[in-house]
Order: structure tokens, then sequence, then C-alpha cells
């Protein structure tokens, strides 16, 4: 079966022309550990799993990328359907996995997975260096030099942290402090002054402006919670004041 959904999702990559990596795992483990080092854009789970709990793993991927991961869920029984919609799954299959229907799920999907395909560019070391923007953690300066920290590297450059900033789509990340920039699908929590990201770093947050700081974050957390209702069908989206640039 899983030969035949990698055959599947080939095809619609193909047929669709996305640029996209398709990695497989034996365990929840596994997957686990690539989570660590890896932004994955969708995710299809089998249910139950062989070595693993699949709700568990499914609770821990919203934990750690909130609403920017499309999570489908593949079975040989509906039993499970409800359960895998309360972690707002994308979609549920049942084995043998229709081309029909993963193209019509897929095709819903297409503009998220689109926005998170972005892009970003800028020199290091005079390389110019390109990478996806979802997978930028956050940005620092020190001095002239900004640091951007990704999942997997961290690169360094003389780009001013305002002309960066102006090239990441609105809505996702927030000016925090005036030498801080941080993507809000990485926050964990707020501890005092400070935003606790999902690998333990923490980020300032500027004290004279922490009220809208923190009021930007909650509109983020909002919107991230009207988009997983309303993928479920159980609202529509509310757009709130922007308030995350603050630059």
């Amino acid at each position: 079966c899983q030969h035949l959904l990698e055959q599947q999702l080939n095809e619609y990559i193909k047929s669709n022309l996305l640029l996209a990596q398709l990695y497989f795992y034996d365990s929840e483990a596994e997957l686990r550990e690539a989570m660590r080092t890896h932004a994955f854009s969708l995710l299809f789970l089998p249910i139950p799993m062989k070595e693993g709990d699949s709700l568990s793993l499914a609770r821990a991927i919203r934990t750690k990328y909130k609403g920017d991961c499309e999570l489908f869920f593949v079975s040989d029984t509906p039993r499970y359907a409800l359960d895998c919609f309360s972690v707002q799954a994308s979609g549920y299959f049942l084995r043998p996995v229709a081309f029909s229907e993963l193209s019509a799920a897929l095709n819903h999907s297409l503009p998220r997975l689109a926005a998170s395909a972005q892009y970003v560019t800028f020199l290091s070391n005079r390389v110019e260096i390109k990478i996806p923007i979802r997978s930028i953690v956050y940005a620092e300066v020190r001095k002239n030099l900004m640091i951007i920290h990704t999942l997997e590297h961290q690169y360094q450059t003389y780009h001013p942290l305002d002309e960066f900033a102006s090239q990441l789509p609105p809505g996702g990340f927030l000016r925090c402090h005036r030498s801080y920039l941080v993507n809000l699908s990485y926050v964990n929590q707020i501890n005092g002054n400070n935003f606790i990201l999902s690998n333990g770093v923490e980020i300032p947050i500027r004290i004279r402006q922490k009220n809208q700081v923190i009021q930007a974050y909650q509109d983020f957390l909002f919107q991230q919670e009207q988009r997983a209702l309303w993928k479920n069908g159980n609202t529509i989206p509310q757009e709130k004041t922007e308030k995350d640039r603050l630059l």
C-alpha cells in the first residue's frame, strides 16, 4: 500500500508541476526524530500504526507546526475517522486509496502547500542563499550582522533586518524586539518577557510594546484556530486587525 501511495503522490506532483520531496518513515520514533530538523508541509499517517500511536503523534505535530502542516490519515477501517478529525485532519482515506479521492483532497490543500513552498533569498559570504520561508525559526541582529536561524542551519548576512522582514509574508512573523524577528509558528509559550520556542530558545519581547506583541501573538493563534475549524467545516475564518508586523 505504501508503494501504491508513493506512486500516486509522485504522479500528482508531476501532473501539477510541483517541487516536492517525499520521505518515508517506518515508525513514530523515526518521524519524531525527523521533525526535529525538518519542516513538513504535508504528512500521511497510518492508523493504527505498527510501531507507535497515530493520534499521540498527530497531537505532537499540531503542537509543533500549529496549522502549518496538512495532516492526512490512511486506514483499513473507518472506525478511527472521528478521532482523527479531532486533531484537525485534512482528510481520511481508506485503503486502497483511490487516485481521484487523493487528487481532490490535495487540490483543496494546494493553495496552502504553495504558500508553504515560498522561498527567500539573501547573500551570505558572497553566495546567494535560497531557503524555504517556513524553515526560518527566527532572525537576530548583532551589530551589523544578521543571523538567520532555521531548523537545520544558521546563516550570516549583512542584510538589514527591516528589509529582510519585508520579504516575508504577513501574518506569520513578528518583530518582537528591535533585534529579533520570530516565526510565530515555532513559539510554544510566553514566559515573562520572553517567547519560548519549540527548540527551547528564548527570544526577548520588547518591554515597551509587550502588550502589543502579546496581542499580535494571540491574534495569530486565533486565526490559526479559525483556519483549522474552517478546514473541518465548522466555521468561517474571521480576519482580525493586523498587528503582527510591528516593524
